[in-house]
């Protein structure tokens, strides 16, 4: 029997009223045989209207015939299949499924239509698709090579920039790991090189950013894990952000850094920059220097920090404060400084205010120059300096003290060739012997006292030996010490000292004057050390005033004694002056050792400080010669004779009167001459008569040396003997050079002038 279709519904399913779907029963030709509450309100029909209906004229024109074919394929399907489609009904949209019943005979007798509303979940699916198509949207549009891996870090997603980036399409990047793509720093590969993997190996699920090098590129890659609500990793989004043209500024600007403070740090000059408050922001290796720190060890420190001297940091600051408060640039010519490190103690600086973008000034750059070099080097050229200006006052006045010492020799040559005469004639024991003696002493005592003046004016040296100044200082030290016992006399001599051309008789007077002005300076005792050394002065050395370039034997002199101090010392040299009470010196002990030694060709300096001692230095010469032996100086009273006829030539009345008497009493023919152009007339005249000529250097007209010159031109063999006030100084050597004779200085004694003329013209014999 056959089944009611309504009632096989009913048995199958719940009662219609009850399903929230659409819910209808049709025969097999479409007439609606059931149709439920849902239905009705879709419809907007009463069931009681939908019933017996025929579906196709409840549907819209454009779907009727779809709704057809759907019937017409539910009635042909043999199989009984269910239908499912989706419809749009009234705006709002339904899953539907059409579902064949069939009787016993296995025939369709009636078609179940079920309708689920799905317009809700529709709207959700379309937003989600909406939002899906938008994510990958964004995705893809995002500028940084972005990609999604796996928890083992295999590349599950990849946008757009990742493909440029490596050339390669999105297929051909999926399931690759990230390492093959990306180098960690080194080039080092693998996952254990990973930092994110080194965090979440220690349970860290945290974001990580990472340096990492790509193609020809350096990127910050930053890898966040994304994990589910029990805490375990889905996904890594790894996002690299190309920083390559910021590295290559950063290495540019690195290395434009390191150049700047290359160039700071070799420039010359104490460089820095400090703020309102003092604080260094930048300073440079002499800076460091001077403060025995680094240029690290500086920054944010003040110079307080490093230089314990109050009132220079108070200078400093109040410097920077007046550049920083008038914005105005400010030289210091130069300044006394308090480094620590005490090879820096005078600078030279410029201060300029460092403007921010609005004007404002709260920094000062630095730039100092050490002078301490210069400064010492000004302080040395002053001492030498002073030293020059000495030397050119002491040749002032040598050349007065030269001046007057020969009119007074001339004066005492008067007096010494009369006073000579008179004991030439007296008896042993006339009672005026005596007197005469006493007064030819005080003459000797004046020659002495303008021989010293000539020493320091003119130095006069006519008796000039090779000598080795070892032998000579060592004897004249012997001779010394034997009077002095209370000093210690030490000699550090060298060995193989070099040879020198001295007048050995005037050397030995420079040297016992300085014994005797140590010993005065020491008159409780103490030491005196004596040295020798060979000095050879190259163009580029340090030479003391008045030496040049060459070899020179240095003799050093020193004292312990009371010294002296910078007031004497610049007076040292001046004749007659003395520290000496009155009637101790005459002050011409220096003087004349000073002259002595300069006409040598040498230079003597003096060192000294108080109460430390005294140095006197002197630099002679060298010589190539062989040192001859140093010999007493041999004296002889015996008063020689002769007959030869000799050419007296002096200017002063007075000398030519007293030298005609003097030698017609050692009965020679004498034929005077007030003038050089007398004495020329006269040769010209009696030539062949005269066997010697005395000739006076210093004359008015023709000198000595040019009356000298004419005679030889008149005679080549003339005889000649120099007489002068002044010592034979480079004016009379000159002349002896050329063939002169000899040399007496005025004033002698009757025996010189006999033993000179018979030594003159015994030779010629």
């Amino acid at each position: 029997m056959k089944k009611c279709a309504a009632c096989n519904l009913s048995a199958t399913h719940p009662p219609l009223a009850a399903v929230a779907h659409l819910a209808l029963l049709l025969d097999k030709n479409g007439v609606i045989l059931v149709a439920n509450h849902t239905v009705s309100l879709h419809l907007e029909k009463p069931i009681e209207q939908l019933i017996g209906a025929n579906i196709s004229e409840l549907m819209a024109p454009a779907v009727l015939q779809e709704w057809q074919d759907r019937l017409r394929r539910i009635t042909a399907t043999a199989g009984g299949e269910t239908l499912h489609f989706f419809e749009r009904i009234k705006g709002r949209e339904y899953e539907v499924s059409l579902h064949p019943l069939l009787d016993a005979a296995g025939r369709l007798s009636e078609v179940a239509v079920f309708g689920s509303d799905i317009t809700e979940r529709r709207r959700a699916e379309e937003a989600l698709q909406r939002a899906d198509r938008d994510g990958k949207t964004i995705f893809q549009a995002i500028g940084h090579p972005t990609m999604v891996l796996d928890p083992q870090h295999r590349i599950l997603q990849v946008n757009h920039a990742v493909c440029r980036l490596f050339g390669k399409s999105e297929p051909e990047l999926i399931g690759r790991r990230c390492f093959e793509l990306y180098r960690f720093p080194g080039g080092k590969k693998g996952l254990n090189e990973c930092l994110l993997q080194q965090r979440l190996g220690a349970g860290i699920r945290e974001p990580v950013e990472m340096e990492m090098a790509a193609q020809e590129g350096i990127f910050i890659v930053s890898c966040t894990p994304v994990c589910d609500d029990s805490g375990r990793l889905q996904k890594i989004i790894h996002v690299a952000t190309d920083i390559t043209e910021r590295k290559r500024t950063e290495v540019t600007l690195e290395e434009e850094r390191a150049f700047l403070r290359q160039v700071i740090d070799t420039v010359p000059s104490i460089i820095s920059v400090r703020d309102a408050e003092g604080r260094f922001e930048l300073a440079n290796k002499f800076l460091a220097n001077a403060c025995l720190t680094t240029p690290e060890q500086l920054i944010g420190k003040t110079i307080a920090d490093f230089n314990p001297n109050r009132k220079d940091v108070c200078q400093v600051t109040a410097e920077n404060a007046e550049v920083i408060a008038s914005r105005k640039d400010k030289f210091i010519a130069e300044a006394k400084v308090n480094f620590p490190n005490p090879a820096v103690q005078w600078v030279s600086a410029y201060k300029t205010p460092l403007l921010d973008r609005d004007g404002g000034c709260t920094r000062v750059l630095s730039v100092a120059l050490d002078i301490t070099e210069r400064k010492r080097a000004e302080e040395k050229n002053q001492k030498l300096q002073q030293q020059l200006n000495n030397m050119q006052k002491l040749e002032a006045v040598g050349a007065l003290a030269g001046g007057i010492a020969h009119d007074f020799n001339n004066i005492l040559m008067g007096l010494q060739g009369h006073i000579s005469m008179l004991l030439y004639d007296l008896n042993l024991d006339h009672p005026h012997r005596m007197k005469l003696e006493n007064m030819e002493s005080y003459i000797k005592r004046g020659a002495d006292l303008t021989r010293q003046l000539l020493g320091f004016a003119r130095g006069g040296k006519y008796d000039v030996k090779p000598t080795d100044m070892n032998e000579l200082l060592g004897k004249s030290a012997e001779l010394f010490g034997r009077t002095r016992k209370e000093i210690f006399v030490y000699r550090n001599f060298a060995e193989g000292l070099w040879t020198v051309d001295v007048d050995q008789g005037q050397m030995d007077q420079v040297l016992l004057n300085l014994f005797i002005n140590a010993s005065q300076a020491m008159p409780g005792g103490g030491n005196l050390d004596l040295r020798t050394e060979n000095i050879d002065f190259a163009e580029s050395d340090v030479k003391p005033i008045g030496v040049g370039n060459g070899r020179y034997v240095k003799i050093s002199v020193t004292d312990d004694g009371m010294g002296m101090d910078q007031k004497t010392l610049e007076r040292v040299f001046e004749p007659f002056f003395t520290t000496k009470p009155k009637g101790i010196g005459s002050g011409l002990g220096l003087a004349s050792a000073y002259g002595i030694v300069k006409n040598h060709g040498g230079g003597i300096h003096l060192y000294s400080t108080p109460g430390k001692g005294t140095t006197v230095q002197i630099h002679l010469p060298a010589s190539e010669e062989k040192p001859s032996v140093v010999g007493e100086h041999e004296k002889e009273e015996e008063i020689l004779t002769g007959h030869e006829t000799i050419l007296v030539v002096d200017d002063e009345e007075i000398n030519v009167a007293v030298m005609v008497e003097m030698l017609e009493m050692l009965h020679y023919r004498v034929l005077p001459a007030g003038s050089g152009q007398e004495a020329v007339a006269i040769y010209m005249e009696k030539g062949k008569e005269i066997d010697l000529v005395i000739l006076d250097m210093i004359m008015p007209g023709i000198g000595g040396g040019r009356t000298f010159d004419i005679l030889r031109e008149i005679d080549p063999a003339v005889d000649v003997i120099l007489a002068s006030g002044y010592s034979a100084d480079s004016g009379a050597r000159t002349i002896i050079d050329r063939g002169c004779r000899g040399f007496i200085q005025k004033p002698f004694q009757l025996q010189e002038l006999s033993r000179k003329i018979r030594e003159v013209l015994d030779q010629k014999q």
